[in-house]
C-alpha cells in the first residue's frame, strides 16, 4: 500500500502543477485540434442485474482550448460479491507539445479486489495518451501493475499489453488492455484498461458475459469542427407504438427516453436519458429504461453511437417478457475504414413461454397466436447507416387499446452518417 501512496502522492504533485499552469494570467490557446478524454476507475455492464454501474469517479474532457485539465477522485467503493476498490482519482490533461498536441487521461486505484479476492492488485495506474505532432498522429495506453494476482499467482509487472489470461470456466481476464483504432495518419484514438474481465458462466449473482473493467480510458485527437464537417444523425428510444390512420403515421405511444443525435454530433461526449418506467394497460409494462448517444464530426472523421436498454419487460399481458434487453447502433467513417454495425443483447427473452435463444439471427419472425407477427433483432441496413429494433411487433388483431396493424416498436437504435 505503501507504494500506491507514493504513487497517488506524484499524481497530486502532476495534477497540482497542471493546474497552477493554468490559474496563470495567459490565455487559454484556441488549437488546431480537438481532444477528447475520458477516465474512471470501474464499470460494471452486468446486462439484466442490479449491479450494473457506471463508471466509479467518471472524469471527461473535450475542447480544442489548450492547456486544459480535469480530475476527480472518490476514496471507495464496492458491490457486495463483485468488486471492492480503496481510493480512485482519474483526470485528463490537454497541452500543447513541440511540434503539436497531446491528451493524457489518466486513473488510478488502490485495493483493488473481485470476485471475492480470484483477482486482487495492491493498485493499478493507467494512462491513455494521444499526440499529434507535424501531423501525424500516435499514442498508446500503458499500465503500471502494484502486486497484481490472478487466481492467485502474481502477475509480473511488465506484462505485455493485451495478455489474456483464462481462469478455466469462470472468466477471461485481458490485462494491460490497449487498442489504437485504425484512423488517417493525422487522427488518433487509442482507449483500453488495466483489466477487462468477461465471465464465461454465471457467477456471484452476474450472468455469463457480464463485464468488469478496471480503469477503463480513453483519449482522442482529431482537427478542430469547422462547418464542413460531416453530417450525422440518429435516435434511440426504450419503446413507442404507431398506427397508420388513413394516409398518415399516429403515434399512439410516445417514444420513451427518446434521444436525436444532433446534425453536427455531441463534440464526442456521451448524452444519456433515464426513464423510471412505462406502462400501457394490456399492452406494456416496461422498467426502467436508458438511451444513450454519442457522435463526433469532422471533415473527415465521424463516429456515432446510439443505445437502448431497457429493464423488466411485460408485452402483451406476459406473452412476450424479458428480464433486460439491450441494443447497439453504430457508424464509423475515417479514411478508407469504416463500420456500419448493430448489436443486440438479452437476458431471459420468451416469447409465448418459450425461450429465445441468445444467439438470434437477426430479422427472425415469429407469428404469436394469431395476435401478432414479431420480428426479433430487426435490423435494416444503408450505405449510409443502419436501424435495429430488439423486437417490431404488428399486431394482427386489435389488442387492449391499439387497434389491428399497429407497431410496437422495443429497444430502438439508429445510426447515419452522410
Amino acid at each position: 500500500m505503501r507504494r500506491f501512496i507514493a504513487l497517488a502522492s506524484a499524481t497530486t504533485l502532476t495534477v497540482t502543477a497542471a493546474l497552477a499552469a493554468l490559474a496563470v494570467p495567459a490565455q487559454a490557446v484556441q488549437g488546431d485540434y480537438t481532444y477528447v478524454g475520458a477516465a474512471g476507475g470501474t464499470q460494471v455492464n452486468a446486462l439484466g442485474t442490479t449491479i450494473t454501474s457506471g463508471i466509479l469517479a467518471s472524469s471527461n474532457l473535450a475542447g480544442s482550448e489548450y492547456p486544459a485539465v480535469k480530475a476527480t477522485s472518490v476514496a471507495a467503493a464496492a458491490i457486495p460479491n463483485v468488486l471492492k476498490v480503496g481510493a480512485v482519482s482519474s483526470g485528463e490533461v490537454a497541452t500543447e507539445i513541440p511540434g503539436g498536441y497531446q491528451i493524457a487521461s489518466r486513473a488510478q486505484i488502490a485495493g483493488v479486489n473481485l470476485l471475492n479476492g480470484l483477482i486482487t492488485a495492491d493498485a493499478l495506474d493507467t494512462t491513455a495518451t494521444a499526440r499529434v505532432i507535424d501531423g501525424v498522429g500516435g499514442g498508446g495506453v500503458i499500465t503500471k501493475l502494484v502486486h497484481l494476482t490472478i487466481g492467485g499467482a502474481l502477475i509480473p509487472v511488465d506484462v505485455q499489453p493485451n495478455t489474456t489470461i483464462n481462469l478455466g470456466s469462470i472468466a477471461k481476464v485481458v490485462i494491460n488492455e490497449s487498442v489504437r483504432d485504425p484512423l488517417p495518419f493525422n487522427e488518433v484514438r487509442v482507449h483500453g484498461s488495466a483489466l477487462h474481465v468477461t465471465l464465461l458462466k454465471p457467477s456471484n449473482g452476474m450472468p455469463a458475459g457480464a463485464e468488469i473493467w478496471v480503469n477503463p480510458t480513453m483519449s482522442m485527437l482529431v482537427p478542430t469542427i469547422h462547418t464542413d464537417a460531416k453530417i450525422v444523425g440518429g435516435y434511440s428510444f426504450g419503446v413507442t407504438a404507431t398506427a397508420v390512420v388513413g394516409s398518415s403515421v399516429k403515434v399512439l405511444v410516445q417514444p420513451a427516453g427518446e434521444l436525436d443525435v444532433p446534425p453536427y454530433g455531441t463534440g464526442g461526449g456521451t448524452v444519456t436519458n433515464n426513464v423510471a418506467g412505462i406502462k400501457v394497460p394490456n399492452v406494456a409494462t416496461v422498467g426502467a429504461v436508458t438511451t444513450t448517444m454519442n457522435a463526433l464530426a469532422t471533415p473527415t472523421l465521424a463516429d456515432v453511437t446510439t443505445t437502448s436498454e431497457i429493464a423488466k419487460v411485460n408485452l402483451l399481458n406476459g406473452l412476450i417478457t424479458a428480464d433486460a434487453i439491450q441494443v447497439r447502433s453504430h457508424q464509423f467513417r475515417g479514411g478508407e475504414y469504416s463500420e456500419n454495425t448493430a448489436r443486440l443483447n438479452f437476458v431471459h427473452l420468451t416469447i409465448g413461454g418459450k425461450p429465445i435463444a441468445i444467439n438470434l439471427a437477426k430479422n427472425s419472425t415469429i407469428n404469436l397466436l394469431g395476435i401478432a407477427k414479431i420480428v426479433l433483432n430487426a435490423q435494416d441496413f444503408t450505405a449510409n447507416g443502419n436501424t435495429i429494433d430488439a423486437l417490431r411487433i404488428t399486431l394482427l388483431k386489435p389488442y387492449g387499446s391499439l387497434p389491428i396493424g399497429a407497431v410496437i416498436r422495443v429497444a430502438a437504435a439508429s445510426t447515419f452518417v452522410q
